[in-house]
């Protein structure tokens, strides 16, 4: 038959690197800097490419601006969800 059962489970498989008692799975690999940048990269997404239009649009001022309040205001929730997550017992 064209699907054949797996037989194999997912405890019998290698994972090579990934594996737990491996040294690259848990291990840091990026600095602060590649954190920062990941960051931004996930907070503005996709509306990157809009980024000059909007500039243009409206000026360097009011956008900086805004931008800077969301960034503060996404700081404070991380800041708040890690302090929650801290409390919690077993964490």
């Amino acid at each position: 038959p064209l699907l054949k059962p797996m037989k194999k489970s997912l405890s019998s498989i290698s994972w090579g690197s990934l594996s737990a008692s491996g040294t690259s799975l848990g291990m840091k690999t990026i600095g602060f800097y590649g954190s920062v940048v990941l960051t931004v990269n996930n907070i503005t997404g996709a509306g990157m490419l809009t980024l000059p239009q909007i500039f243009q649009d409206s000026g360097w001022v009011a956008p900086s601006l805004l931008f800077m309040v969301i960034c503060i205001t996404s700081t404070l929730t991380a800041t708040f969800f890690t302090d929650a997550m801290a409390r919690i017992r077993g964490n």
